[in-house]
């Protein structure tokens, strides 16, 4: 249920997501990269404004929505303390740590993004998701924890990555 309902939460970052690659790919294959940077920065800043919108509605109507499946009051909080998680991240690292990679990927910068990601997965979700739900018995709210600790990890090496300007070096065709 949770995987559904948090599933919703992301659709804006994903739209913008997409848009990112199209409007980077074309700039780049102009050679224009202050525009390029310039489209980042806008669609990036509408990626966390639409995920900041969407998750405080959410959030405010998380206790109707959940009230629909019908749950124990066991499986309710903790429905509520997974979206509630999800929501802060969809809210504050999101947009960096899945929208800006494709503005690198968009600029023929591939290697880096899935190298992050799959560190990042590998370290953080699964080896952190493992050690907090054995060593402090948080249970399955340890993998959502833990993906929250995967996205601010991916978002500080793209934020990173994308303000060093690395990214440009790199040529599609």
């Amino acid at each position: 249920m949770g995987t559904s309902l948090t599933g919703l939460e992301v659709i804006p970052g994903q739209a913008l997501g997409l848009a990112i690659t199209t409007v980077v790919a074309q700039c780049i294959g102009a050679k224009e990269y202050k525009q390029a940077d310039k489209y980042i920065k806008y669609l990036l800043k509408l990626s966390w404004i639409y995920m900041i919108t969407l998750n405080v509605v959410t959030m405010l109507l998380l206790k109707p929505i959940l009230g629909l499946y019908n749950l124990s009051e066991g499986t309710f909080s903790l429905a509520f303390k997974i979206m509630l998680i999800h929501g802060i991240g969809c809210m504050t690292v999101w947009p960096a740590s899945f929208t800006l990679p494709n503005a690198f990927r968009a600029a023929g910068d591939v290697k880096y993004p899935m190298f992050i990601s799959i560190l990042s997965m590998w370290f953080f979700r699964i080896g952190c998701s493992y050690l907090l739900a054995y060593s402090i018995g948080l249970g399955v709210l340890s993998v959502w924890i833990a993906m929250l600790v995967d996205w601010v990890f991916r978002s500080s090496c793209f934020i990173w990555r994308w303000r060093s300007g690395k990214w440009k070096n790199y040529a599609v065709v």
